[in-house]
């Protein structure tokens, strides 16, 4: 089994772009390949937005790749960390440019997320805002549907409550299920007194 690193985009769109790492990682995968990708590691429990945390993740991913061939997904383009990362090869490490083939980039762009062991997938998109939350993770485990599945995130129903207390609401009741085409419903409604 032929040991790769993956890189491939992180920063910007984290929710997309961890999703894509991880169609890239199932593509190693359909090749017999062990692959091993950092960004997929390090931001659960590092804050890529703070700089200090962000730059020791790419450090610690440096160390591992030493002397291992780096696969570069690029279907999202190269992002300023797969450069650094190309600049940090050693010298007779081997590099490949991919692409995902045509099947997986469709499913990626479908939204959908590669198979895996049910629940660990991590955090799930809120329908509303879009934010990976665990909050959304907890409502869609608590609700049984598969994660993926449209839901809404604690932030976004205290906003709508929020919302509708200043508009003289008492205490309302909210209400989250899945519609047609799987698009979350929401439904605010007062308590009747």
């Amino acid at each position: 089994m032929k040991r790769v690193i993956i890189e491939s985009p992180l920063g910007g769109n984290l929710v997309r772009n961890r999703r894509y790492a991880l169609w890239c990682a199932r593509h190693c995968y359909s090749l017999g390949e062990a692959a091993y990708a950092s960004h997929l590691l390090y931001p659960q429990f590092l804050d890529d937005q703070i700089p200090e945390e962000r730059e020791f993740g790419i450090l610690a991913g440096f160390e591992w790749a030493t002397g291992l061939d780096c696969v570069f997904y690029t279907d999202l383009g190269w992002s300023s960390g797969m450069l650094r990362a190309k600049d940090a090869m050693s010298p007779n490490a081997l590099h490949e440019v991919r692409r995902l083939p045509p099947e997986l980039l469709a499913e990626f762009e479908a939204g959908e997320y590669p198979p895996s062991t049910r629940g660990f997938a991590g955090a799930t998109e809120c329908s509303f805002c879009g934010k990976a939350s665990e909050e959304v993770e907890y409502l869609v485990a608590k609700e049984g549907k598969e994660p993926g599945r449209p839901s809404i995130c604690n932030e976004c129903v205290w906003t709508a409550a929020k919302h509708m207390v200043a508009a003289g609401w008492t205490t309302p009741v909210l209400s989250v299920k899945v519609g047609p085409d799987n698009a979350a419903l929401v439904t605010m409604t007062e308590p009747v007194k």
